[in-house]
Order: structure tokens, then C-alpha cells, then sequence
């Protein structure tokens, strides 16, 4: 084999081991969006439950005033 032919063979093998990475790469930054937006989606979901939940302290703190003052 010459010289050429094995820096050619040795440049395909180099170009392989990067198209894995970087393969490997793209493939973790997509688990990781997808994760990142199941993650923004909780929050989210939290933020109106705390919403709802502090709207109904202040229906309850109203009712109970109401009471006390009976």
C-alpha cells in the first residue's frame, strides 16, 4: 500500500470516529431538549397549581374570617 493510500485509508477511519461522535453528540443534545422541555413543562404545570392553590387560601382565609367574626 503507498503512502497516499494509507493516509487516505488512515483520513476515512479519522472521519468515521468523528461522524460517531459526533452522531453521539447530536443524539445526547436531543435526549437533553427533550428532557429540558419535559422539565420547562413541569414547571409550568406547577406554576398554575400554586396559582390555583393560593386563589383557594384566599377563598378559605375569606370564609374562616367570616366565621371568626360570627
Amino acid at each position: 500500500m503507498s503512502p497516499l493510500e494509507n493516509l487516505a485509508k488512515n483520513m476515512t477511519r479519522s472521519l468515521r470516529k468523528e461522524n460517531n461522535s459526533i452522531l453521539e453528540d447530536q443524539t445526547m443534545w436531543v435526549e437533553k431538549q427533550h428532557e429540558l422541555l419535559t422539565l420547562v413543562q413541569k414547571k409550568a404545570d406547577m406554576e398554575v397549581d400554586i396559582k390555583h392553590r393560593n386563589h383557594d387560601i384566599v377563598v378559605l382565609s375569606g370564609k374562616r374570617r367570616k366565621l371568626d367574626s360570627m
